[in-house]
């Protein structure tokens, strides 16, 4: 097995333990960009939360497809970030 599906069994384990309020998967959004995870994979992950939990994804790709499964959508612009064309 792949250490991102490792990590993305992990998650599912974590997810789907009553003992955390609030789990947070740092930038696997930006995994989703890379095409390193796929799509369907965040879906589980979403699917899997029970109703107590805040599921919390951070990273830089925001797919359409994923915004009916979310309560919340936070977009975060770094002010002092230059962009250059």
């Amino acid at each position: 097995m792949s250490p991102l599906k490792s990590c993305l069994e992990d998650a599912k384990t974590v997810i789907q333990n009553d003992n955390y309020a609030v789990v947070i998967l740092s930038q696997v959004l930006s995994l989703l960009g890379e095409n390193l995870i796929s799509l369907q994979d965040i879906k589980e992950l979403i699917d899997l939360r029970p109703s107590n939990l805040h599921l919390i994804l951070t990273g830089n790709h925001m797919p359409a497809e994923l915004t009916e499964s979310l309560d919340n959508i936070s977009v975060l612009n770094d002010k002092n970030t230059i962009n250059e064309h």
